[in-house]
C-alpha cells in the first residue's frame, strides 16, 4: 500500500510540473505597436503582450493597465485634460495591431499633429517612440 501510495503522489507531482497542468501562461493579448512619420520614415515599433504583462515594450505593465482600462479600445483612450502641446507640426503616424483576450482582432492607425498630441492622448502606450 505504501509502494502505491508513493507511485500516485510521484505521478501527481510530474502532473503539477508539466506544461499545460499549470494556469495557461500564454499571453492573452500581443500586439504590435508602431510609430512613423505620414511619409513612412523613421518607423519605431515595439511588441506588447498583456495577462502576463510583457514584449519589448519599456513600460509594459502601464501600457496593458491603460489597456485594460478602456478593454482594449484604444479608440476610447481620451487627451488628458490639461495637457498643454505647442503647435508645432511634427506628424506622427501611430498603428496597433494584433489581438485582445484572444477573442478581439484589431488594427487602429491614427495621425496625430506632434509628439505631444500622440502622448496626450495615448499616454504610455506609444511613449517608446521619440
Amino acid at each position: 500500500m505504501k509502494a502505491i501510495t508513493m507511485v500516485a503522489l510521484g505521478a501527481a507531482l510530474l502532473l503539477a510540473a508539466a506544461p499545460g497542468a499549470t494556469a495557461d501562461s500564454t499571453p492573452k493579448s500581443e500586439m504590435t505597436l508602431t510609430v512613423t512619420r505620414p511619409d513612412g520614415s523613421n518607423p519605431q515599433s515595439v511588441t506588447l503582450t498583456c495577462d502576463p504583462d510583457g514584449g519589448t515594450h519599456p513600460s509594459p505593465r502601464e501600457a496593458c493597465d491603460l489597456l485594460r482600462s478602456v478593454d482594449g479600445e484604444i479608440g476610447l483612450l481620451r487627451r488628458s485634460p490639461g495637457t498643454a502641446c505647442t503647435r508645432e507640426y511634427a506628424p506622427r503616424l501611430a498603428s496597433a495591431r494584433g489581438v485582445w483576450r484572444r477573442t478581439k482582432q484589431f488594427a487602429v492607425t491614427r495621425t496625430y499633429s506632434n509628439r505631444c498630441e500622440m502622448l496626450a492622448t495615448t499616454g504610455v502606450l506609444f511613449e517608446f517612440a521619440r
